[in-house]
């Protein structure tokens, strides 16, 4: 309630009783959307395909599905971050500028739940005693998306933000 009170009290009516955002703007510098959208869009990619597989540790198995359900849910929690930034990252107003400052805890959510998923699967192969193609290539697509997510969250803790003024 108080964060959607900040952001009414930033619009006001000017002389011709049309509403501007009359509060902080701020910018990026040297950020590369299209990496970000990249990764992210990789990222899911990966999701979703390791979501085709089928697999001991996926049939039935809850520390398997579960991991991959909150993955899914923390990758598409990445894309929709990007999305409410927009197109122009060079004035952002202070409200969507928070939407940026969760990003990177967005994509550790994701990486561990990756992990978490990972790790699952490999024990499910090891208590069933048998490592199949499919098993190993969901493996590494939880893994090669842990990485993905970690590469997003490192080159965006590297953005720098300025206030306009």
């Amino acid at each position: 309630m108080k964060r959607l009170r900040n952001r009414l009290e930033s619009i006001r009516p000017d002389e011709d009783g049309e509403y501007r955002y009359e509060g902080v703007l701020t910018g990026a510098e040297d950020a590369p959307r299209g990496l970000f959208w990249g990764l992210a869009a990789f990222a899911l990619l990966l999701v979703l395909l390791s979501g085709c597989l089928s697999t001991p540790g996926t049939t039935g198995k809850p520390f398997v599905i579960i991991p991959y359900v909150a993955e899914l849910c923390g990758v598409c929690s990445v894309a929709m971050g990007l999305g409410k930034l927009g197109r122009d990252w060079s004035a952002l107003r202070d409200y969507i500028l928070d939407y940026a400052k969760a990003l990177p805890r967005r994509c550790l959510f994701a990486f561990t739940c990756a992990l978490c998923g990972a790790a699952g699967e490999l024990f499910s192969v090891l208590q069933e005693k048998q490592l199949g193609v499919p098993s190993a290539v969901y493996i590494a697509l939880r893994l090669l998306c842990a990485l993905t997510l970690l590469l997003f969250r490192r080159r965006w803790l590297t953005i720098r933000w300025r206030e306009q003024t």
